[in-house]
């Protein structure tokens, strides 16, 4: 999986950045390297893994 930015410009002029995860096979070869090219906001993965680490006390300064 690699991290994947883009940037989407609103009609009001402003700008709204997405950070995404992607198979990094798919992004190379598409989908003859990879099945699975669905898109997985980072954000949300960060979040995932951060809860994760708290609750298995791995983790304690976030």
């Amino acid at each position: 999986m690699v991290v994947v930015q883009t940037i989407k410009k609103r009609s009001d002029g402003s700008r709204r950045k997405y950070r995404y995860m992607k198979c990094s096979n798919y992004r190379r070869s598409g989908t003859h390297g990879c099945v699975n090219h669905w898109r997985v906001l980072y954000e949300n993965v960060r979040e995932f893994i951060i809860q994760r680490l708290k609750e298995n006390r791995l983790l304690s300064t976030l």
